[in-house]
């Protein structure tokens, strides 16, 4: 028979073994979703907020080469030809669900799921659809209206499934024509605002006689030439960037806003590129850096063919 001692012993390993295997495992994998929640994307303009997730291990480290899923619950949207999606990870931990089209109005739930090296992480992203620009209007509207009298700070959002306060809310048309209109519906202010991309796009444009660039406007930007020079407008032009996965479509006037999940403290001299795909016409790509602010009026014209300006400088 062992001495008391020994069987004392034994016992308290065994407790504490037993105790390792009842203890919760702690979650090693972790999905940050980074844009697209509470985002109202509008189908008749077929603009979108593309989801973006960050993947990071248990020390909140950006995991690079991870496999992100995300898949579409319903026939809300799809990311381009299915309702799934499989992205990698790039050395930022992030993964951009590109491709990503409204096709039915209301509620659209995008699940999304990560795995690395046997460990898995799942979390969800939610948005509105609406039919058109004067409906996600309305819809802002009395989400504004409904919050009337709230304290600040609460961060409460319209009920009824009305756009919260605390919504970034992409308008890809003007309710009554013209101009795209984009529209932040977080009541953001000053350096807090998110950064907006505005320009023109026209397929061609003519050089010569008093579409020549005058003297000292040689910089390739094409602005010191009239808009009369420059061809036809071209509608249902896709506007992206590398900053994020945020996209835009131009209007019957050939005309654009992209916001971009980058907020107007963060914009530094940055270099980016510029991509514009239309139907007919050649992908036009020019890279860039520094950003105007949300208050500028400016629209930046640009030609599909030949490709106009061949660079630009942000006022870096």
């Amino acid at each position: 028979m062992p001495p008391r001692g020994l069987v004392a012993f034994m016992l308290v390993v065994c407790s504490i073994v037993l105790s390792a295997q009842q203890k919760p495992a702690t979650a090693n994998l972790r999905i940050v979703v980074i844009a697209g929640e509470g985002a109202a994307n509008i189908i008749q303009q077929k603009t979108a907020v593309a989801p973006i997730v960050e993947i990071r291990d248990r020390n909140n480290l950006p995991v690079a080469s991870a496999s992100v899923t995300f898949s579409v619950s319903g026939s809300g949207a799809t990311f381009g030809s299915g309702s799934t999606l499989t992205v990698v990870t790039n050395a930022a931990g992030q993964a951009t669900a590109a491709g990503f089209t409204p096709t039915a109005a209301g509620a659209v739930q995008i699940n999304v799921s990560a795995a690395f090296q046997g460990q898995t992480a799942v979390a969800a992203i939610t948005q509105t659809n609406f039919a058109t620009a004067a409906q996600a209007a309305a819809a802002a509207g009395s989400a504004t209206s409904s919050t009337a009298g709230t304290a600040a700070g609460t961060g409460a959002g319209a009920g009824g499934g009305g756009i919260g306060l605390g919504t970034i809310g992409i308008i890809g048309a003007a309710v009554a024509g013209g101009a795209v209109v984009a529209t932040q519906t977080d009541l953001l202010k000053g350096d807090s605002a998110f950064v907006t991309i505005r320009g023109e796009v026209y397929a061609t444009i003519r050089f010569g006689g008093e579409c020549t660039v005058p003297a000292g406007g040689g910089d390739g930007s094409g602005q010191n030439i009239p808009r009369d020079c420059y061809g036809p407008a071209v509608s249902g032009a896709v506007v992206s960037t590398t900053l994020d996965g945020v996209t835009a479509t131009t209007d019957g006037a050939g005309f654009f806003d992209l916001i971009t999940t980058i907020l107007e403290k963060d914009a530094e001299c940055r270099t980016y590129t510029i991509t514009i795909s239309a139907a007919g016409q050649p992908t036009y790509s020019i890279q860039t850096r520094g950003f105007a602010t949300s208050n500028s009026t400016h629209r930046q014209r640009f030609a599909l063919n030949p490709p106009t300006p061949s660079f630009m400088n942000g006022g870096c």
